[in-house]
């Protein structure tokens, strides 16, 4: 069966057709004005992504420079969203196991489950990358904090799939 997107991975293109339309624009306008809000969307969470990597900056550009993924950014493509959030994710989780950061500060785990969340929100197959702050070693928390974030941002992560699939099946369009 088909699958149905929630509407995480379109909130920018939302932002710039609502935009469009205050302005009384034409769907052709409104099309790319959506094209438009994935860009700066999709950058803004890449060069985010890249700024925190401790290493592989450019490996990490090179990847996010790639034919598909330019293509994708240009796009009206929920997909841009779900790579971004990726890439936030990994960066965020790189940062703090491998970079010269002492303890983890509640913004970093913060941006780790909002990440992990709107990626699993996304598409529900991503689900096993929310395991990654695992590699966090656990001397980089706070005495004690280790366990009840993880058990957070697990069953955050965790809850948003559920209800991803749950709202795929209630539109009809998913037979589990």
């Amino acid at each position: 069966g088909r699958s149905l997107y929630p509407f995480f991975p379109y909130v920018p293109q939302a932002l710039a057709i609502a935009l469009g339309r205050a302005f009384e624009a034409p769907p052709l306008a409104l099309l790319y004005l959506a094209r438009l809000g994935n860009v700066l969307a999709g950058t803004l969470m890449l060069a985010l992504a890249v700024r925190w990597l401790p290493a592989y900056r450019w490996l990490a550009v090179m990847v996010a420079l790639t034919p598909m993924a330019l293509s994708l950014q240009g796009s009206a493509s929920a997909d841009v969203t779900s790579i971004g959030a990726g890439f936030l994710l990994a960066a965020g989780v790189a940062r703090l196991a491998w970079g010269e950061q002492g303890s983890v500060r509640r913004g970093d785990l913060a941006l780790l489950t909002a990440s992990a969340a709107v990626l699993c929100a996304s598409k529900t197959v991503y689900l096993p990358l929310a395991l990654l702050p695992l590699l966090v070693p656990p001397d980089r928390f706070p005495r004690g904090k280790r366990a009840a974030f993880l058990l957070l941002h697990l069953s955050l992560s965790l809850a948003v799939t559920i209800w991803s699939i749950l709202l795929a099946r209630t539109a009809g369009t998913v037979r589990l």
